[in-house]
């Protein structure tokens, strides 16, 4: 996917892609929320279609009519599942990023617009599988319940006998209409919260190390970022799991840089889209900038006129503070 299978690597690219998709997190012993796993497959009666290994998977032939016919009846049977499936419910792709590849379905007009934008990826991608591919499950799709509640978004490190250090337990934000994703740090909370994930930490790091993930060596490798929600009764459900450097971990790594100055909350905006520039932008919130409020992680011109994309954390002292910083900002969101 990134063209980088011939770089040099601490964990191979099909691990960290495995580890990485909706359906193995489906299928290991993390496994919440009543998954359903939809492994989208033709029906092509040329074996030649067929890996040779005793799983004879289905893999894509160009030239092939069967095929071509098969790709139009397997969105069909998808979208039937999807029109009879119990609301509210979760569909996800196999590999999503920011929420996008992650669809909520509580209506029936969200059912519709699930069915439309599935058929339309399906109809794209299933001709997309190839024999060298196929054993990755690209199309793959998971069905899920809807889970009510607060997600946290942890961050930890993963020790080669397969412990865990906890890093940080941050708020996950609703997303904004241009795509803007949020996600907050209390930092006088973060012990009861290490406490509280104690156990969820421990069995996400045992099952993590036996899939061969963990610290090597002194690189600092192993990092990992996981989503849980907690429901009435207590039990956390691990409905996400992001094998790898999580952008909320740099809340934590400027947890000392805030608390010294006396803001005991941050918020990190993965990506906002403003109308004024990287200039405009230092021109108007100086002040902050200067009292470490907000620290710019990168920004780049968007191609349109007046059109930027930022990366930030901002902070405060509490809520209230960053909810004033950050209406302030928006009001020059796109």
């Amino acid at each position: 996917m990134d063209f980088a299978e011939r770089l040099p690597y601490l964990f191979h690219p099909e691990l960290v892609y495995e580890l990485n998709s909706k359906r193995w997190l489906a299928e290991c012993d993390l496994k919440s929320a009543n998954d359903r796993i939809l492994d989208c497959e033709i029906d092509c009666k040329h074996h030649q279609h067929r890996t040779t290994d005793h799983k004879q998977r289905w893999y894509h032939n160009q030239s092939c009519e069967t095929c071509t016919a098969g790709v139009r009846d397997e969105v069909q049977r998808v979208v039937g599942i999807l029109k009879t499936r119990k609301l509210p419910f979760v569909l996800k792709l196999t590999q999503s990023l920011s929420s996008v590849g992650t669809i909520i379905v509580k209506s029936e007009e969200e059912r519709s617009d699930a069915m439309e934008q599935i058929s339309q990826y399906l109809a794209d991608y299933l001709p997309r599988i190839t024999k060298q591919n196929v054993h990755l499950n690209t199309t793959a799709l998971i069905l899920s319940d809807f889970l009510p509640g607060e997600t946290m978004a942890l961050n930890f490190f993963v020790r080669r006998d397969g412990t865990s250090i906890f890093l940080g337990a941050c708020h996950q934000l609703a997303t904004g209409d241009s795509g803007r994703q949020a996600t907050a740090i209390t930092y006088a909370d973060q012990e009861k919260l290490e406490k509280k994930f104690r156990d969820t930490l421990a069995r996400i790091g045992k099952v993590l190390k036996d899939e061969g993930y963990y610290v090597k060596l002194t690189r600092s490798k192993g990092a990992c970022g996981a989503d849980i929600i907690e429901t009435e009764n207590g039990t956390q459900n691990v409905i996400d799991l992001n094998v790898r450097t999580p952008l909320s971990l740099v809340l934590y790594l400027l947890g000392d840089h805030f608390q010294q100055r006396g803001l005991g909350m941050s918020l990190v905006y993965e990506c906002v889209m403003l109308s004024i520039s990287r200039n405009e932008l230092e021109k108007r919130f100086v002040k902050e900038f200067h009292e470490a409020r907000i620290v710019l992680l990168g920004g780049t011109k968007l191609g349109g006129k007046d059109r930027y994309g930022y990366g930030m954390v901002l902070a405060g002292e509490d809520r209230d503070a960053i909810d004033e910083l950050s209406d302030r900002i928006l009001k020059f969101e796109l």
